[in-house]
């Protein structure tokens, strides 16, 4: 029984019935089926990126798919712009971290410079839940310091947090070789006003040149924005997915 169920959700037997009864709900079920399991086009992916820029959770869209596929596609669109991220920042000669925090969130931000092309590129390193990395810290500024490294370590790993994955399908894989590039190369720690996020920044930063082991040892300057308008600084390239009018 459980083997004919199987078969059942096949797309050969949804199709083979469709052809059969040529029952019009028969035939959207196989036609639903097909969107569903078939490789998106290029159009596809644009579609999802349009109805994703105006905000709001996407459930499904017509004629490409329904919840699942859906938000992977919209993991694809992610981890396409954060692999560009990735590669300009392996080649980056100079990168700037600026962290700031809302309620249970901590975002990370980059900029990051070449030499070699004289380019900037900024965007968004990550997030994370900062009330569930503070259970396991002894302050709160313990917790924003673990919180950057974590998201650190999503930003270096290819894959985190695919949605959906099976026995058998390529696992997250961390670089570590970009990890320690972002640890050599980082120079300017900036965060707001908060004492908290400064504190954190001290501690990330070995700002007071005891510890060499700190995540990011190297940093030359420890910036505190209240207005936040160093990222006001115009110019460079931004992480920006949404397409040209």
């Amino acid at each position: 029984m459980e083997r004919f169920e199987s078969h059942a959700q096949t797309q050969s037997h949804k199709d083979n019935v469709a052809a059969l009864l040529k029952c019009p709900h028969c035939v959207k079920l196989a036609g639903e089926l097909r969107a569903e399991r078939s490789a998106p086009t290029k159009a596809a992916f644009l579609k999802v990126l349009q109805n994703r820029s105006q905000g709001g959770a996407v459930a499904a869209i017509s004629g490409i798919g329904h919840r699942k596929k859906i938000t992977q596609m919209q993991f694809c669109l992610a981890e396409g712009l954060r692999s560009l991220d990735r590669e300009h920042i392996r080649k980056s000669d100079s990168i700037v971290f600026h962290a700031d925090g809302r309620k249970h969130r901590f975002t990370g931000k980059f900029s990051a410079g070449r030499l070699d092309t004289l380019s900037v590129r900024r965007g968004v390193l990550g997030h994370s839940d900062f009330v569930k990395v503070k259970a396991d810290q002894p302050d709160a500024a313990s917790a924003y310091a673990e919180a950057l490294q974590q998201t650190m370590t999503n930003f270096c790993t290819t894959g985190h947090g695919a949605p959906y994955l099976a026995k058998g399908d390529p696992q997250p894989i961390f670089d570590r070789s970009l990890f320690e590039h972002i640890r050599k190369m980082h120079e300017v720690f900036h965060a707001d006003g908060d004492p908290t996020t400064q504190a954190a920044g001290e501690m990330v930063t070995d700002a007071f040149h005891d510890n060499p082991n700190s995540l990011l040892p190297r940093t030359k300057l420890l910036l505190k924005d209240a207005t936040h308008a160093a990222r006001r600084t115009p110019g460079g390239e931004k992480s920006d997915p949404t397409p040209s009018a």
